[in-house]
């Protein structure tokens, strides 16, 4: 059955921090009426609607480009004054103050120069801004040159930059970046040398002249290497900033940031979904607006379904659901066939097909498992027992088919031929299965639906294979899998095993060895919370990764209810790690002071980049984190909540 909606939903483009309908281009009307299914009727209700979204999106935007109103209150702050107070004289024995102004539209940044005072110098470069102002799009952010590293002769090819800095070639009359452009447009490669090509680019759009010092003959340019310290200003408040992201504390980790954050992710995700069609951006490219089409991964549409679903049990936003809704009726109605059980063929269940390989229909295990776990989640959240229980059944009936006597799993089936490739292994599908098959059951239960024991035993008979093949797994090789946490959780209600709870303490246990927390020097202590991979000989970019740190987070989280009861003395290890990594994955996420130095600020707010020094992202990053930043925050109101009990029965 097609679950297209007769009438498009409140339209999720909108970015709350932005305020403004600038994240998607409205849909060609072309391809909005394309679908000779719909009748004339639905076809006029579409009409009116697009005519009205692009009203009310362009009556916003020019609200939002109206002349500068707003107020300079933010000047007397006291974070900023005491940034100006500490700002030292440096370039030409002047104090040099940049300012970046954000409309969520467009950016701009100048620099200004004072032997007076810090503040005449902000003041200069504050005066230089173009832009249109208002209250409503008023970003501002202030950036102290706190030190200038001088090189007469810098061989760009050959030389490294020092970490940290910005950099201004020649006299500074054109090329100038500060540390966050640097990182922001890639302008620096993985092993520290300036990207000439990038800054060629840069410089090419930017209408100005070339620099004159620049030698073209041996590589060479004069070169100030800048450090320095900022604020922002988001038209509410001012935070102080660090290599241009704020600055946070494990303390600083409270429910309200946590819910922030997740709601953050979750309108970012919502954006990307492509209603009329239910898939969503896979990749993007926020420095160049661009977003690679050479793959589409199912698996991870189904994972990120999960997620929305998890947040909109918590938050109930319409947009929301409307895009977890579409992003579920594609698998149904566009990816779900007919599938013979794998061992045996002659009994049909239905399946979601995962490739197509060779002109042959695949399916495998991971994308049934994270598609039937969205749709259990769906149900929990929307308490709606028709849209989709009759698919989930089906779906769990096939991944029951899949599960050899011993627990293991067969992944991968071509469903024409009913070749089963016993060959194929991806670690995390088998938790995956076992989670999904638990949460089906747990949440059919609570809704009063018809249930059927097979379900719990599939997840039992999963969970108890892995736990006792990895009791004889070194611990360097051992995996954190934050499915088989989620399992774990799912199932400790009627099933959670001494060695089951020994395997949750062993990662809980791993994954605190491998963490990085040991980072004492101010610019470096971003990276605190990450964990080292176990092949890895030192902090490299895969360790870096925000949705690496993420899962390990999630997972922790999700099974530290059980840890707390059936093990209180671990429970304290197990937060430790969640938050440090937490705190971490936090610096990766697009606030509006790191979004506003990419190519569409709105478009790119609240999602997570790759790590906190590049830039792109993809659906799963934000995937895991915004259901590791939910999760804390839960975490954190129950102890809370238990605390405040206690309190007042003493």
């Amino acid at each position: 059955m097609n679950r297209r909606r007769s009438q498009p939903p409140k339209s999720p483009g909108s970015s709350k921090a932005f305020g403004i309908l600038n994240a998607h281009k409205p849909m060609p009307l072309s391809e909005l009426f394309s679908n000779a299914g719909e009748d004339k009727g639905q076809r006029t209700r579409l009409m009116k609607y697009t005519v009205v979204t692009l009203l009310v999106t362009a009556v916003i935007a020019l609200i939002a480009l109206r002349p500068n109103s707003t107020s300079n209150n933010w000047m007397d702050n006291s974070l900023v004054l005491s940034l100006l107070k500490n700002t030292p004289k440096s370039k030409n024995n002047q104090f040099v103050v940049f300012v970046t102004h954000c409309n969520g539209l467009n950016t701009e940044t100048h620099f200004g120069q004072s032997e007076a005072s810090a503040k005449q110098a902000m003041m200069r470069a504050f005066g230089k801004i173009k832009l249109p102002r208002d209250d409503v799009h008023n970003y501002i952010k202030v950036d102290s040159v706190m030190g200038v590293e001088s090189v007469p002769s810098f061989n760009y090819v050959e030389d490294t930059p020092p970490l940290h800095s910005g950099f201004a070639v020649g006299n500074w009359d054109s090329l100038v970046f500060l540390y966050e452009q640097v990182t922001g447009s890639a302008l620096v490669d993985r092993h520290g040398k300036l990207r000439w090509d990038h800054i060629g680019k840069i410089w090419a759009s930017s209408g100005q002249k070339w620099p004159t010092d620049v030698n073209y003959d041996d590589f060479t340019a004069p070169m100030d290497f800048i450090r320095t310290q900022g604020v922002f200003y988001d038209g509410k408040q001012v935070v102080s900033l660090l290599k241009g992201k704020r600055v946070l504390q494990l303390r600083d980790l409270t429910p309200q940031l946590l819910h922030e954050s997740a709601e953050m992710a979750g309108d970012y995700l919502a954006r990307q979904v492509h209603l009329e069609k239910g898939t969503m951006v896979y990749r993007y490219r926020p420095r160049s607006d661009t977003e690679p089409t050479d793959e589409y991964n199912l698996t991870r549409h189904a994972g990120t379904a999960y997620a929305m679903a998890v947040l909109y049990r918590t938050y109930k936003d319409p947009a929301l659901l409307a895009a977890l809704q579409a992003t579920l009726d594609y698998l149904v109605d566009e990816q779900l066939v007919e599938c013979p059980m794998a061992y045996r063929p002659s009994d049909m269940a239905k399946c979601i097909i995962n490739e197509v390989y060779r002109g042959h229909k695949w399916t495998q295990l991971g994308v049934n498992s994270l598609g039937l776990l969205a749709m259990a989640e769906y149900m929990e959240a929307t308490k709606d027992t028709i849209r989709y229980y009759g698919v989930a059944q089906e779906i769990a009936k096939w991944i029951g088919g899949t599960q050899h006597e011993d627990g293991s799993f067969v992944q991968d089936q071509d469903i024409e031929t009913n070749r089963l490739d016993e060959e194929s292994y991806v670690r995390y599908y088998p938790g995956e299965a076992a989670f999904a098959m638990a949460r089906l059951y747990n949440v059919a239960t609570s809704l009063k639906l018809n249930t059927q024991d097979s379900w719990k035993e599939v997840a039992i008979a999963a969970m108890d294979y892995i736990v006792d093949r990895e009791s004889d797994v070194e611990d360097e090789d051992f995996v954190n899998d934050h499915w088989m946490m989620y399992a774990a959780a799912e199932v400790s209600p009627w099933h959670f095993t001494k060695p089951m709870l020994t395997f949750v303490l062993r990662t809980g246990r791993v994954a605190q060895d491998r963490q990085i927390r040991h980072h004492d020097d101010e610019m470096d202590r971003d990276r605190n919370g990450i964990y080292l991979r176990p092949d890895a000989t030192g902090e490299d970019l895969q360790s870096l990764s925000s949705c690496a740190t993420a899962t390990k987070s999630e997972g922790l989280c999700a099974v530290y209810p059980a840890v707390q009861k059936h093990a209180p003395e671990s429970a304290k290890m197990i937060l430790d790690s969640v938050k440090w990594g937490i705190r971490y994955q936090l610096g990766a996420q697009f606030q509006p002071e790191q979004a506003m130095y990419m190519k569409k600020p709105a478009k790119i707010l609240g999602a997570m980049a790759k790590n906190i020094m590049q830039t792109e992202t993809r659906n799963d990053f934000s995937q895991h984190n915004l259901s590791s930043f939910l999760c804390l925050a839960r975490m954190l109101e129950a102890l809370e909540a238990e605390e405040g009990g206690a309190s007042a029965v003493q």
